[in-house]
């Protein structure tokens, strides 16, 4: 499918110094607090809530579980709970 654009023959405006100085300004790289380091380092960072539960529920697949019980609420947002029937971790 095509789509018609339209264009323009106008320049595009330029940057003022002190624009291209907020910009810069506010581009400012920042350090992430080491709490969110160590969550990205571990793995335990979530794109999606979907993508925990899959993952909970594929290891109580792989620990061989025969009742797996899932609790979503607010989409996974508040609280996503996998339990299921095999022997807890010591």
């Amino acid at each position: 499918m095509e789509v018609e654009r339209e264009h323009s023959e106008e320049p595009l405006p330029t940057m003022t110094e002190e624009d291209e100085a907020e910009a810069i300004r506010v581009a400012k790289i920042h350090r992430l607090h080491q709490s969110v380091v160590n969550s990205i380092a571990t793995g335990e960072v979530i794109q999606r809530p979907v993508s925990a539960v899959k993952e909970l529920v594929e290891n109580s697949i792989d620990a061989h579980s025969t009742s797996i019980n899932v609790v979503v609420k607010d989409g996974g947002l508040k609280l996503i709970q996998v339990s299921d029937d095999t022997a807890k971790w010591t």
